[in-house]
């Protein structure tokens, strides 16, 4: 969990400002600048294009990656995605970082909505995530940083991002009983 007493940055994007193209490559930029790490950074900028896009969508909008199962279905997903984000009048996501050393990063993201029990979703994205168009976003991050946990209801991912070391990989941890309240 975050400890508040080492130097943390804050950021929240609400609403509209979620429909944001550039959200998540002002994002990496600003958390490059902020912990001293190289930019562009394609390993960082994969890791939050995954875990806020996975926020915005599932947690903020609360899109369901099965409508992409159907022939037509990314498209059907993609236009109730932007009807939603039209619509959306109390929406947020906040991110907050912690510089642990040189290189090394703690990120959260949190979002407004009701969460996920995270142990349903690991073992199901596994199992189908060569046979499916969803389910490999979570995958996909815990294999780029070096912790990935769900905290409290599940409508907080918690990384911890190192810039230096690839061949680490991700130990990922379920759903922790800490509160996931960071902001409001």
């Amino acid at each position: 969990m975050l400890n508040l007493a080492t130097e943390t940055i804050f950021w929240r994007y609400e609403n509209q400002e979620l429909a944001d193209a550039d959200l998540v490559t002002d994002l990496t930029r600003a958390i490059c600048s902020e912990s001293q790490l190289s930019y562009p950074n394609s390993k960082l900028q994969v890791v939050l294009s995954e875990i806020v896009t996975n926020a915005i969508d599932h947690g903020v909008l609360g899109l369901k990656s099965k409508i992409k199962d159907s022939p037509e279905g990314f498209a059907l997903y993609l236009l109730e995605r932007e009807r939603r984000i039209n619509e959306l009048e109390n929406g947020w996501i906040s991110i907050t970082l912690e510089k642990l050393s040189p290189g090394s990063i703690q990120i959260a993201v949190q979002d407004s909505g009701a969460g996920f029990e995270s142990t349903d979703v690991y073992p199901l994205a596994e199992s189908t995530a060569d046979l499916s168009l969803y389910g490999r976003g979570l995958l996909i991050v815990s294999s780029l940083c070096a912790s990935m946990t769900h905290v409290g209801s599940g409508n907080c991912i918690v990384i911890e991002f190192d810039a230096y070391d690839d061949d680490r990989r991700t130990s990922v941890v379920g759903t922790s009983n800490t509160s996931a309240e960071l902001t409001n």
